[in-house]
C-alpha cells in the first residue's frame, strides 16, 4: 500500500496490516531523505498512516499519546498529524542498545527454554 505525503513522496505501508511492519521509503531517497512540501513544510501522516506504518492498531497509537508514549503530534482541530522527522526522532528513542560482540541476539538466551535458570 503506498501513502502519497506532501511534496511528492509516498510511504510504502506493505500490502495492509496483515503485512507488518511496512517500511517507510521516499520514491526519490529512501526513508532518510527529507522532502518538503512545494511550502517547505515537512509531509505530515495522520493517525491511520502512522498506525499501518508501525503496524499496530490506531487504539495502540491513542493509548501510547494518553500515556505520554509515541511521536510528538501537531493537532488541527480534532485532526492528529505527525511530522516525519518526530516520527524518525521517536523511532530513534524506541531502538534496542547494539548486543556486545558475541552475546546472544534473543532475549533470555541464557536461560533455559522455559524461562529457567541453567542447570549446574
Amino acid at each position: 500500500m503506498l501513502i502519497r505525503v506532501p511534496g511528492g513522496g509516498q510511504l510504502d505501508g506493505g500490502a495492509g496490516r496483515e503485512n507488518r511492519p511496512g517500511r517507510l521509503s521516499f520514491e526519490t531517497g529512501g526513508m532518510n531523505q527529507h522532502q518538503s512540501s512545494p511550502h517547505g513544510l515537512e509531509p505530515l501522516l495522520n493517525i491511520d498512516e502512522l498506525a499501518d506504518y508501525l503496524g499496530v492498531p490506531v487504539s495502540t497509537i491513542y493509548d501510547w499519546r494518553t500515556n505520554g508514549k509515541g511521536p510528538r503530534a501537531y493537532r488541527f482541530g480534532k485532526r492528529i498529524m505527525f511530522g516525519i522527522t518526530d516520527i524518525r526522532a521517536w523511532m530513534d528513542t524506541m531502538r534496542e542498545p547494539a548486543a556486545p560482540t558475541g552475546a546472544a541476539t534473543f532475549p533470555g538466551a541464557e536461560e533455559g527454554a522455559r524461562g529457567e535458570s541453567p542447570r549446574v
